[in-house]
């Protein structure tokens, strides 16, 4: 017998149907979907503040942007 489907083997919408019911079970599926969409929000609320942030110092440089020496 094979193993679960791998995540990087979902290719096709059959093989998604698969992945849910062999790795996350159709039962479990609207909360697997709900933590997936928390977490995709907090992260892109997370680099839009970044972006902000950066958007801030460069408008403060005029555009300009120097290097900061760290590697």
């Amino acid at each position: 017998m094979e193993g679960k489907i791998k995540w990087e083997e979902v290719t096709t919408h059959e093989k998604l149907m698969q992945y849910i019911r062999e790795v996350i079970g159709e039962h479990n599926l609207y909360d697997e979907l709900y933590e997936d969409l928390l977490y995709g929000m907090i992260k892109n609320r997370e680099l839009q503040q970044k972006q902000n942030t950066l958007n801030k110092r460069i408008s403060d440089m005029q555009g300009i942007i120097m290097p900061n020496g760290k590697r």
